[in-house]
């Protein structure tokens, strides 16, 4: 017998926490070497080629444009501001106090279910859910002196716009496609967060923005002798490390970069690489 669609819902959503669940543990890693919104960002641009590719594969290009405008661009500031409050948390807070905080978003969503969505809510739901938040206070045995501070403040920001955003796409799924409610929420988080990490980005005089291949990497580093004594803009290993086969001359060569991807620039005095 086939599994019905409820047991299906219930995988899919399993799968997508322990996913969440990743992402997060290296989101916790890059805060603590990138502003918040930069890390926002760079999350929306890596996901987005993956979707664009997606949605190729199953061929609904054309289901991106017939769509509810109104209701994609809400998700879209609410899936920014929850990421980057949740990242922001994340810097302040340990693992499991963000995680314990996070979790009344279920309880809020299943709250704007009732007067939103018009739905009943019977009483098992609101046990399990329950439930389901005291074993993730007795799994992850929070303390509570961080619960009164700014960055537990920003986790409950971002479980409130989590539950928004979820209601509404609850909406957007009565009248638009599963592709389009990915597609849109992944681009508005790579361009809104994207534009709002540009003032974060380092900017020093006399640096450049400059991408070198491989092959020219390669060939700076060689020597020449006829060429006058010029400083050493990079060191040769920069290009073996992250981001590794690109040659991205950003970070000084160092791991984590002191710098973000997109603002990697060479500067004008040889010792900010020593």
């Amino acid at each position: 017998m086939a599994p019905s669609a409820n047991l299906r819902g219930i995988v899919a959503m399993l799968i997508a926490v322990a996913f969440f669940s990743w992402m997060d543990a290296v989101m916790k890693l890059l805060v603590a070497h990138y502003p918040a919104m930069q890390v926002a960002a760079l999350r929306g641009l890596t996901a987005l080629p993956l979707v664009l590719v997606y949605v190729a594969w199953l061929g609904h290009g054309r289901q991106l444009w017939r769509v509810r405008w109104g209701l994609h661009a809400l998700r879209g500031v609410l899936t920014v501001l929850m990421l980057v409050c949740f990242a922001w948390g994340l810097g302040a807070l340990p693992m499991a106090e963000a995680y314990t905080l996070f979790f009344v978003a279920p309880l809020l969503i299943t709250m704007l279910s009732i007067p939103v969505l018009k739905e009943r809510v019977a009483p098992r739901h609101w046990l399990a859910i329950a439930a389901g938040l005291g074993g993730v206070l007795v799994a992850l045995r929070p303390s509570g002196e961080r619960f009164l501070s700014l960055g537990a403040l920003a986790v409950l920001v971002a479980a409130a716009c989590y539950a928004a955003s979820a209601i509404a796409g609850r909406l957007l799924t009565r009248t638009d496609g599963a592709s389009s409610l990915v597609f849109w929420t992944t681009v508005a988080l790579a361009l809104g967060a994207g534009l709002l990490a540009l003032p974060s980005c380092p900017r020093t005089p006399g640096c450049c923005w400059r991408w070198r291949s491989p092959a020219s990497a390669a060939r700076s580093r060689s020597p020449r002798p006829s060429a006058p004594a010029r400083p050493r803009w990079s060191r040769p290993s920069s290009t073996a490390r992250w981001p590794g086969a690109l040659g991205w001359t950003g970070g000084c060569g160092r791991w984590p970069p002191t710098r973000a991807p997109w603002s990697a620039a060479r500067s004008s005095s040889p010792a900010a690489c020593s």
